[in-house]
């Protein structure tokens, strides 16, 4: 075996990095994309993400926005989690799990979530309205 470093030229000396996958990264591996829904019945699942033939996806960020329409009284339950389907409230494996006040965000930045291959990602509140936003990508597997 050889050992290689990879170094950038310049004067920088940053090196790049191999994944357990064998992925050689500099950077991130693909353009991320936006995906939005609203949770805005109680206990009724939104669909973000859809699973695509031969790809897994790659969470970067997680933003979420409890809006005055939370109940005053009583911590709306977020729930982020991989499915069997888009409109399944039963959660294969949670992503996140939070409890919101009204008007109240959480912001994830720089996560590096790997989504299992074959499933969705939704998001269900036990109160309304609740926004969720995912950034990331797909990547072959």
């Amino acid at each position: 075996m050889i050992d290689v470093k990879l170094k950038s030229s310049g004067g920088s000396g940053k090196e790049a990095k191999v994944t357990s996958y064998g992925q050689l990264v500099t950077a991130p591996l693909d353009f991320s994309t936006t995906y939005n829904a609203t949770a805005g019945t109680a206990n009724t699942p939104v669909n973000l993400i859809v699973p695509k033939s031969g790809k897994v996806f790659i969470i970067n960020t997680i933003m979420l926005y409890a809006n005055q329409s939370v109940s005053n009284t009583a911590d709306a339950t977020v729930v982020l989690y991989e499915a069997t389907s888009s409109t399944t409230a039963t959660e294969s494996k949670s992503i996140l799990s939070t409890a919101m006040v009204r008007s109240n965000r959480v912001v994830l930045n720089n996560v590096n979530i790997l989504v299992s291959e074959g499933v969705w990602v939704n998001l269900k509140t036990d109160d309304d309205d609740v926004y969720g936003t995912i950034i990331g990508y797909y990547v072959n597997i």
